[in-house]
């Protein structure tokens, strides 16, 4: 589902199923390709904010690049909770 925030379209590309408190990492289900560098907004019940994708990982291991159907995990510069929307 496309959103648009100010003059800016988003997308809906996933879902925190899991997030790691101490480390701030979400781990993410991908409903659509994420890449390195690309923006993102993390939103959920009482936050919201953006960030640059600046580092990712499958399964232990660094990669630039996910698609749909797939888990991530991503460092996020802010709290989130399970269930945020990325």
């Amino acid at each position: 589902m496309e959103m648009w925030e100010g003059d800016i379209p988003w997308i809906r590309i996933g879902t925190i199923f899991r997030y790691f408190d101490k480390i701030n990492v979400a781990a993410i289900r991908l409903t659509a390709t994420l890449k390195i560098g690309e923006s993102i907004k993390v939103e959920g019940r009482n936050y919201s904010f953006f960030q640059i994708v600046d580092s990712m990982q499958m399964n232990n291991a660094n990669v630039s690049e996910a698609h749909a159907g797939e888990d991530v995990g991503i460092r996020l510069v802010e709290k989130a909770k399970v269930g945020g929307e990325i």
